[in-house]
């Protein structure tokens, strides 16, 4: 199964990246998966939205990774209780491509409370564009105490149970 990790933020000494590749790492170690590493940075040409039916470099790339997607993990910070832009302006560039597909929502937070805000917001924009959003979201907080300054997750058993849970979750989707 196709299950792409997209990272949410493109912000400069971001400390959602070590999370998404953490998480990255605990999905691709399923068994039966394929998961590529999505950073919105690397998708973005323009400042301005690409609408679906637009032809762009970068969105036309997306729409296909999308297209060919059997679910998504979306690693996602919440910014002024809500997402980024730019996350919105890379979802925003395709559409029938995400229809019917299952996917979990990993909110990332700097405060105590996981980014369940940026999970309340996103979940229905994804569902409002045919995603399936799963309820096993993780809810990441004090994203301070969990990364090191190399960027490296700091062990954390509970965590590492948690991701597995929620991954388990999608993957059981496609048994």
């Amino acid at each position: 199964m196709n299950i792409p990790l997209i990272l949410g933020t493109g912000r400069t000494e971001r400390k959602t990246e070590a999370i998404a590749r953490f998480v990255h790492g605990k999905l691709n170690s399923k068994e039966g998966v394929f998961s590529e590493f999505i950073d919105v940075k690397d998708y973005l040409d323009s400042p301005f939205t690409i609408p679906p039916w637009v032809e762009g470099k970068s969105a036309s790339k997306w729409r296909k990774i999308a297209q060919e997607a059997d679910g998504f993990v979306f690693v996602v910070p919440e910014y002024n209780r809500s997402f980024p832009g730019e996350f919105k302006l890379l979802f925003d560039s395709a559409f029938k491509e995400y229809m019917g597909k299952p996917a979990i929502i990993v909110g990332v937070s700097a405060g105590n409370y996981g980014g369940v805000r940026v999970i309340q917001h996103l979940a229905p924009v994804l569902l409002a564009a045919g995603i399936e959003v799963l309820g096993k979201t993780l809810a990441t907080s004090n994203v301070g105490d969990l990364v090191d300054e190399g960027s490296e997750i700091v062990s954390d058993e509970k965590y590492t149970k948690f991701v597995e849970e929620a991954l388990e979750s999608l993957v059981l989707k496609f048994k």
